[in-house]
């Protein structure tokens, strides 16, 4: 069976956002991965696999490949985690392809807990631009990732990331969002600096 989600990386300065296909087929059980990824990419096999079977999912016993498209670009970290354990959990039918465009972020541990990434904001600027509206990603990540206009879910392990999937695409404590917080406000002294009010300096904003 065939599923697809979507997650991101950074290349230089930009975000990227990266289709992950998984094809699950019969044969001798057998992970392979795809897509021009870095060392730590390819080592999401065994974070996938250790942490669907810790957080109580089953892992398939079949030919697993998961492709990283576009193909041609290189991709590094270990963002990646949790939208190739999604993917598998669509192509196996434990999950359900959803109609919303939702991005996920994240790096699963083998207990099958989230660990935040690096280059959020980018991946999500690039995200917003591309249409999606939803992003799923590490309870750490959420402040950085509320600096864009998309509906932020942020999940501390795996099984609250399938919940949100599962159950409907809203926060567990509130409706948070770009406008919104647990409290109902955004307090901008909790709020990660930028550079939305210095003049000029343009090149330096951008190194």
């Amino acid at each position: 069976m065939y599923a697809c989600s979507y997650s991101g990386t950074v290349l230089g300065i930009d975000g990227m956002v990266v289709t992950v296909e998984t094809d699950i087929a019969n044969g001798l059980p057998q992970f392979d991965l795809v897509g021009l990824g870095g060392s730590a990419v390819k080592e999401a096999r065994d974070r996938v696999r250790a942490a669907l079977r810790n957080a109580g999912y089953d892992y398939p016993m079949q030919r697993i490949t998961v492709n990283l498209a576009p193909a041609d670009q290189r991709k590094e970290g270990s963002g990646f985690d949790l939208a190739i354990a999604c993917g598998i959990l669509l192509a196996s039918k434990q999950m359900h392809p959803r109609q919303e465009r939702i991005l996920v972020l994240g790096e699963l541990a083998l207990d099958g807990s989230l660990r935040p990434v690096t280059g959020v904001l980018p991946i999500l600027l690039e995200a917003k631009n591309a249409g999606f509206t939803h992003v799923i990603l590490p309870e750490q990540n959420a402040a950085e990732a509320r600096l864009v206009d998309i509906t932020v879910l942020p999940a501390s392990n795996l099984e609250e990331a399938v919940n949100y999937w599962k159950e409907g695409l809203h926060c567990k404590n509130s409706d948070l969002s770009f406008h919104e917080t647990q409290t109902g406000k955004i307090n901008v002294n909790q709020l990660p600096p930028d550079f939305a009010n210095v003049y000029g300096q343009h090149f330096v904003k951008r190194g």
